[in-house]
């Protein structure tokens, strides 16, 4: 059974590559695989290209503790995507897509078969390929495919607390993507960056759900 991605519909392109919501058994529970969520509390911020050509994007991830994250474009007004994570990562949790222009916003729960993870492909074959860095900072560099695809493998510069320092992948439809850590802040989170206001309606045409699987 191939693995299919969840449709977020209304999301930002950011968003939608930094949560993989699976169908199908993840990454996270093989025994080879690197950590899908950061094991950190502080900020992450991200430059993203090949997304569009010639131009850039920026991702900042908010994580406490490893089970709460806040995941947003340069534009929080565009959306913004929140995780809550049970202690340990066992796959179970709740994710939630934000929408502020409109005051609304939608879930989906992780059951533990539906995973989340951070930049990382959740459905992806991982192989260590041993000890790297990237300007300068110490990781472990990992090379994953999709085995249900043609695409070439990606690779993955992770360090030591689950990080992705730089990440490269090519889509044979899209071209190549590389993605880099440009900032990095550890510290306490506000734990309002976590939670939505309450006035905000469950959005009646904008969802989050996981397609059916053949």
């Amino acid at each position: 059974m191939a693995a299919k991605s969840a449709t977020i519909f209304g999301a930002t392109p950011a968003i939608i590559l930094a949560a993989a919501l699976l169908g199908t058994v993840p990454a996270w529970a093989a025994p080879d695989a690197p950590p899908m969520v950061p094991q950190i509390t502080g900020a992450l911020t991200y430059q993203i290209t090949g997304q569009t050509p010639g131009k850039s994007s920026t991702e900042i991830i908010h994580i406490a503790h490893g089970t709460k994250i806040r995941i947003s474009g340069a534009d929080e007004s565009l959306g913004y995507s929140v995780v809550s994570l049970s202690p340990g990562y066992s796959g179970k949790g709740l994710f939630t897509m934000v929408w502020p222009r409109l005051q609304q916003y939608g879930s989906i729960a992780l059951d533990g078969h539906s995973s989340f993870a951070v930049l990382l492909p959740s459905d992806a074959v991982y192989q260590k390929l041993g000890p790297s860095d990237q300007d300068g900072k110490a990781c472990t560099l990992w090379q994953f495919h999709d085995a249900g695809d043609s695409n070439p493998p990606g690779k993955a510069c992770i360090d030591a607390d689950g990080v992705v320092l730089s990440m490269d992948e090519v889509d044979i439809m899209n071209g190549p993507q590389h993605i880099r850590l440009t900032a990095r802040t550890d510290g306490p989170q506000p734990d309002d960056l976590f939670v939505w206001p309450e006035s905000y309606k469950v959005a009646p045409n904008e969802t989050v759900s996981l397609p059916s699987q053949p």
